[in-house]
């Protein structure tokens, strides 16, 4: 349980930063999203969570850091190759521009806390929370209807932020195509880190493809000025 607290702990820390910092928004969306307001929906969701986990005996974040290595070196070796599959991606056609935004990403020192909250935030409310609720539903059946639980389950999950792209979308032969495709792989993956290894893993691996993508690639293009 000391583990979950920590990380909401990060998580409030991070946030209360944000009200000091200046953060340039890339949209009303994601404003609404970091807003104290939603702060709200995310504490309710990690309780909620935290206790479906407990019953349903996913890993903690003590078990997985104390466990087996490729608990955590697994997740973050593919939070990194998708980190740098979407900057090979957004070097040959840029994602804001498929987006009509002018930036993705977050500019300045305020980066830090705010994708460190971000990567927590989304995690927990869009991964974790429904991953623990398919595991404690998981253990009422046996058998194969509890393996195709937990298929829908990460198939619900790996879907989640692109479902609406593909249902709207009139030609899949793009390369912005190609990134949501890449962006089911890893909230699918995510889904199973969380599963397998507990929310750690998962945490882990949103939080090495947020560095690299969101904070270490426009560093870079900047000639390393946040």
């Amino acid at each position: 349980m000391g583990g979950y607290v920590i990380v909401f702990g990060v998580a409030v820390a991070a946030r209360l930063l944000l009200v000091f910092l200046p953060v340039g928004y890339v949209s009303a969306g994601q404003q609404a999203i970091w807003s104290w307001r939603f702060f709200a929906v995310f504490a309710l969701c990690f309780a909620v969570a935290v206790f479906l986990a407990t019953r349903s005996k996913l890993p903690t974040p003590e078990e997985t850091a104390s466990g087996p290595k490729r608990r955590w070196l697994l997740p973050l070796a593919v939070g990194a190759a998708v980190a740098l599959l979407t900057i090979g991606s957004d070097v040959v056609a840029p994602a804001a521009q498929a987006r009509g935004l002018t930036t993705l990403h977050v500019r300045g020192w305020a980066a830090l806390p705010f994708y460190t909250y971000g990567a927590i935030l989304l995690t927990v409310v869009f991964h974790f929370l429904p991953i623990a609720l398919v595991a404690w539903l998981a253990q009422q059946v046996r058998g194969r209807a509890r393996a195709a639980l937990v298929g829908v389950g990460v198939l619900a999950v790996a879907f989640s932020e692109d479902a609406g792209y593909f249902l709207g979308s009139r030609s899949f032969a793009t390369v912005d195509a190609l990134r949501h495709v890449l962006s089911v792989l890893a909230n699918g993956t995510e889904a199973v880190f969380i599963y397998r290894f507990g929310f750690l893993a998962g945490l882990a691996q949103r939080s090495a493809t947020y560095f690299l993508w969101h904070f270490a690639w426009p560093l870079l293009l900047t000639g390393g000025h946040p």
